[in-house]
């Protein structure tokens, strides 16, 4: 995968931009008179490279821009702290002590980049400041102490394993979702999605929620595919019965289990797309008092045959590698059952807040 592709793909995944690959030679200049050695100097340069790096430091310009980084300095070093031991493979007393200044020059490196911002383009900075707090309110800075968490009670070879079970998942996904069977009287045909797959005109309905409708008006501006996918991070698609949401989810799970979201220098994916057809999962929570990722680690099993590591599926959406997608919110008619599903997904969006998730309903 060529870098201008992960760059692409990093800008579509990201709900505020941060191309943290610019600040390798901001980060060995100034290390290079901390403690860390030059081997390790060598490796958190390699860690600024992976989608953990471009999640936390998305989520450091987010408390920049909603003024929040003294009251989560203390939770960003340790995140951090548990990142280098996890992804870059340093001891405990090592992570520790190459966090606080690793921190520092991203921190530091961020605040230019925010005052540059506002000095030459003040409107594009209104509208990025809207966007960190509609992050903010999602969770992505009140859920750090649980992200650290979860990243201690993880090793690098759980890491290893987790990698594996991703490029396998996606590999089986893409295979499974790469057909689309037409309604035909006689005989079921299958169609390769790409063949057939018409893209959807969207309008967006309220963008400061991030709700977009296939459904045709003349009043909300034109809201064109690529757009939509930068729109990911919390995206409600609504649109009537027939009119492609749920070819929509399939195809979203199709292009982002493709070879195109695959982290090679890394080892790993930039997107691991996790399609949730609500009805079943209502159905599966109404028998087994499942939550999602309970259900989505079930439904791998059985469907796919493949057995998600212990603790995979809870690391991937919690570092942000996840992209959720659920589908049919609007088959689901008892009003009591439709408001579980709901407080199941939200809750989950809480406790995943970097990850993004989209509904189609």
């Amino acid at each position: 995968m060529t870098k201008d592709k992960i760059k692409l793909a990093r800008s579509v995944r990201a709900h505020i931009d941060v191309q943290v690959d610019a600040l390798v030679p901001t980060l060995l200049a100034g290390l290079a008179k901390s403690e860390c050695s030059s081997s390790e100097v060598t490796k958190l340069a390699k860690f600024l490279r992976t989608e953990e790096a471009q999640v936390y430091m998305r989520t450091i310009v987010t408390a920049l821009l909603t003024n929040q980084m003294s009251v989560y300095q203390d939770a960003f070093i340790a995140q951090l702290s548990g990142l280098l031991r996890l992804v870059v493979g340093l001891s405990d007393v090592r992570a520790d002590s190459c966090a606080e200044p690793t921190y520092v020059i991203l921190r530091d490196s961020a605040e230019r980049a925010v005052k540059q911002i506002t000095f030459t383009a003040p409107q594009e900075m209104s509208r990025i400041q809207q966007l960190a707090w509609h992050e903010a309110q999602a969770g992505s800075l009140s859920g750090l102490m649980e992200t650290s968490w979860l990243l201690n009670r993880r090793t690098p070879s759980d890491m290893a394993a987790i990698h594996k079970f991703a490029r396998d998942y996606c590999r089986i996904i893409h295979t499974h979702h790469q057909y689309i069977v037409p309604p035909h009287l006689d005989d079921k045909r299958r169609v390769p999605i790409d063949d057939l797959y018409i893209t959807p005109r969207f309008n967006a309905n309220e963008i400061r929620f991030h709700a977009l409708t296939t459904r045709s008006t003349e009043d909300r501006p034109q809201l064109p595919f690529d757009r939509l996918l930068r729109r990911l991070y919390r995206a409600v698609v609504l649109g009537d019965p027939g009119a492609g949401k749920s070819t929509l989810a399939q195809k979203l799970t199709f292009d982002f289990s493709g070879p195109d979201w695959a982290d090679n220098e890394n080892g790993g994916r930039l997107c691991i797309p996790f399609l949730v057809t609500l009805r079943d999962y209502a159905l599966h929570k109404r028998r087994f008092k499942s939550s999602i990722l309970q259900y989505i680690e079930s439904y791998i099993n059985s469907e796919h045959q493949i057995v998600p590591p212990p603790g995979a599926i809870e690391y991937l959406c919690a570092s942000g590698r996840a992209l959720i997608i659920f589908d049919g919110l609007d088959e689901l008619l008892e009003t009591y059952r439709r408001q579980e599903v709901v407080n199941a997904v939200e809750s989950l969006g809480g406790r995943c807040p970097v990850s993004d998730s989209s509904v189609t309903g």
